[in-house]
């Protein structure tokens, strides 16, 4: 399974001290870029099960920012990306 994340999920899991949850449940999780340095700048590091993709489509990426922000933006597009590099239709999901 291929889990994706944005910015809210895990900063309110670090916040209450139980960002462990995502691993137990689900393993890796992956964020996109634009998550990860929203990430940073309110938490030092992230954990080493929590790791960063680039989006495979910018134009997709731009056309959602016309009512999303950036990092919501590229969490959505971001799973088209893994799974054409994997070369399997991932089960996803946003937490």
């Amino acid at each position: 399974m291929i889990v994706v994340s944005d910015t809210t999920a895990i900063t309110s899991l670090i916040q209450v001290g139980r960002i462990e949850v995502l691993a137990q449940l689900y393993g890796d999780i992956y964020i996109p870029q634009a998550v990860r340095t929203e990430l940073l700048r309110t938490h030092p590091s992230l954990p080493a099960f929590i790791h960063t993709r680039g989006t495979a489509s910018e134009s997709d990426v731009r056309r959602l920012c016309a009512e999303l922000d950036l990092g919501e933006a590229e969490a959505i597009i971001l799973p088209k990306g893994i799974s054409a590099a994997s070369k399997r239709v991932p089960i996803t999901a946003c937490v």
